[in-house]
C-alpha cells in the first residue's frame, strides 16, 4: 500500500485495534514502515539520521505496511518492541 493508504488505514483501525489482543499481544502504538523487511533497517536508519520526513520521502512508490507495536518488559527490565503486521487485519475482523 502506499503511505498515505497505511496512514488512512490506522485512522480506520486505531480505535479497534489497540483493544483486542492479536496474535496473542496488545497493541499499543502503530508504525508504518517499508513492507519489505529487509528494507525495514535502511528506512530505519533514514529515519534517525534524517527525519522521518526524509525517510517517507526516500520509500515513496515502494510499497508500506501497517505494523502495531507492542512493548513488554524483559527480565532485565529492558523494554522489548513486538511489531505485528496488520495490513490484513480489517479482513480478519470484518469475517
Amino acid at each position: 500500500m502506499t503511505f498515505d493508504e497505511a496512514v488512512s488505514m490506522i485512522e480506520r483501525i486505531k480505535e479497534i485495534a489497540v483493544s483486542v489482543p492479536i496474535k496473542g499481544r496488545f497493541i499499543q502504538s502503530f508504525f508504518i514502515g517499508p513492507t519489505d523487511w529487509k528494507l525495514m533497517a535502511t528506512f530505519m536508519t533514514i529515519r534517525v539520521q534524517r527525519g522521518e520526513d526524509a525517510a517517507i520521502s526516500e520509500f515513496l512508490g515502494k510499497s508500506f505496511s501497517v505494523y502495531g507495536v507492542s512493548e513488554t518488559n524483559t527480565e532485565g527490565g529492558i523494554p522489548r518492541l513486538d511489531m505485528t503486521v496488520l495490513d490484513d487485519f480489517e479482513k480478519i475482523i470484518g469475517n
